[in-house]
């Protein structure tokens, strides 16, 4: 997804960055962009639920263990689809 370097966090970065890359690919059509992430990183889950993903489910990789999956929807039909579907 997107990381900054310790000596620059908490500058705004990363949501300039995450914000413009949401702009451009809902210009471009694109209903919802999904990413797993740890979910001991508190500071992941924190920032996403500012930027107003939802936890979509989980997985589970040889690689990296449990991860949880963050889903945001860039288009109120698709996020309307969901919510029909799973009651959030």
């Amino acid at each position: 997804f997107c990381a900054t370097h310790p000596e620059h966090r908490r500058l705004g970065i990363q949501s300039l960055i995450v914000d413009q890359v949401l702009f451009i690919l809902n210009q471009k059509g694109v209903e919802r962009v999904s990413f797993d992430f740890n979910p001991l990183n508190r500071s992941q889950l924190d920032y996403l639920n500012t930027k107003g993903f939802f936890i979509t489910g989980n997985t589970q990789s040889d690689r990296w263990g449990q991860m949880l999956q963050a889903t945001i929807f860039l288009d109120s039909e698709a996020k309307n689809r969901f919510s029909e579907m799973f009651g959030t």
